[in-house]
């Protein structure tokens, strides 16, 4: 790419990061509004998928929120 010689250029390579978040953020809220209206079978592929990636097994995890609520729920007290 370069040295950066000019104030202009470095305006430019900032803006373009600006653009890159901006476009990121509009991203995950377009994503977030398609998973909102998808049906129950494509939220659960999707929670599925997610919790593959970081190695849950989702049936297991459902079954243990299950219980969590049975017993009153969870309580976390968190001291500073």
């Amino acid at each position: 790419m370069g040295y950066l010689k000019t104030k202009n250029d470095t305006k430019k390579m900032t803006n373009i990061v600006k653009n890159e978040n901006i476009k990121n953020i509009l991203r995950d809220k377009i994503c977030q509004k398609r998973i909102d209206r998808s049906s129950m079978n494509t939220k659960e592929a999707i929670l599925e998928n997610n919790l593959k990636k970081i190695g849950i097994d989702k049936d297991k995890f459902k079954a243990d929120l299950e219980a969590v609520r049975k017993q009153g729920g969870l309580e976390i007290n968190i001291k500073k």
